[in-house]
């Protein structure tokens, strides 16, 4: 439980197994992971998705809405990724497009 980490109780008594943070870069198509990385259960899982952005060059990296942030943003963009972010509804106050199906482009 030191290094990696873990839940604890009401006590703040380590509870159960130590766990881990996975994050990958699976391509959609076939589900092969291309990348991979091991954090810490205390650590982001941001943190651990920015590592991973040179192997991402040329690629669509579909993100989910937890995972935007500006240090992601600049890392995947610099390595010259393109990417589709799904956003929380306070990311982007003002859409830039409204497509028909009602979805909205910011």
């Amino acid at each position: 439980m030191a290094f990696f980490g873990g839940p604890i109780d009401a006590r703040w008594a380590e509870a159960g197994f130590p766990q881990v943070r996975v994050v990958t870069l699976t391509e959609t198509g076939t589900h092969t992971s291309i990348d991979a990385r091991i954090g810490s259960f205390n650590g982001g899982e941001r943190e651990l998705a920015v590592q991973m952005a040179s192997p991402a060059a040329g690629m669509l990296v579909i993100m989910d809405r937890g995972f935007p942030g500006v240090e992601l943003w600049k890392a995947y963009t610099g390595a010259a990724a393109h990417l589709l972010l799904r956003a929380r509804s306070t990311v982007a106050s003002r859409p830039t497009k409204m497509p028909r199906d009602g979805s909205c482009l910011g």
